[in-house]
């Protein structure tokens, strides 16, 4: 997970200090058995609702319950093991098909962005938020609703319902994301 603020009209990334747009070090979790990231801090965003993320909290969730696992299309449909499971192979087709275990994981998974993203949209009046990512996009719809539900969640202050219309889009499922951003930041430092 990494987040970065543009402004619609100049075009400017706010990407100083260092820090800016580091939402996945954001520690959500303080529970002494926080999933750990891959930075190697506990607890923090990017362990939780990260692509990368989701699959060791289905290791977790199948191992804490066997049966609802083995009963899962991610296991008696596409073939994932208690001890092998991946989002390629069956965490997304379980839940494009609707499986609850896998529903249930992804929105364990997505309740802390939504959290995070609503403290975003408060903070800074963001006004939109372009989820792009290959766990996000090949979810696709199922992956936004349940997002847009968890932010309606996240809070009942009555200004939210008009900023939440179309505040989530999909963005395109590509790789180059992140080097559009590079250009854009480099655009802007050189003037």
């Amino acid at each position: 997970l990494g987040s970065k603020l543009f402004d619609g009209r100049s075009g400017a990334v706010f990407d100083t200090p260092a820090y800016a747009g580091e939402i996945c070090h954001v520690r959500v979790d303080y529970a002494e058995d926080a999933p750990p990231c891959s930075c190697g801090g506990e607890g923090y965003l990017g362990g939780l609702s990260s692509g990368r993320g989701v699959v060791p909290a289905a290791l977790r969730k199948a191992a804490a319950d066997p049966r609802a696992f083995e009963a899962s299309l991610c296991c008696s449909k596409f073939g994932a093991s208690q001890t092998q499971i991946t989002n390629e192979d069956h965490i997304v087709h379980e839940a494009l098909d609707a499986d609850r275990w896998a529903l249930s994981l992804i929105r364990d998974s997505i309740r802390p962005l939504a959290r995070a993203l609503w403290m975003c949209v408060s903070c800074a009046g963001v006004q939109r938020i372009v989820l792009v990512g290959g766990f996000a996009t090949a979810l696709g719809d199922v992956y936004l609703d349940m997002l847009n539900e968890e932010l309606r969640v996240a809070t009942d202050f009555g200004l939210f319902e008009a900023a939440a219309e179309g505040l989530v889009v999909l963005g395109d499922n590509q790789d180059v994301a992140s080097l559009v951003g590079a250009h854009l930041c480099t655009r802007q430092r050189s003037g």
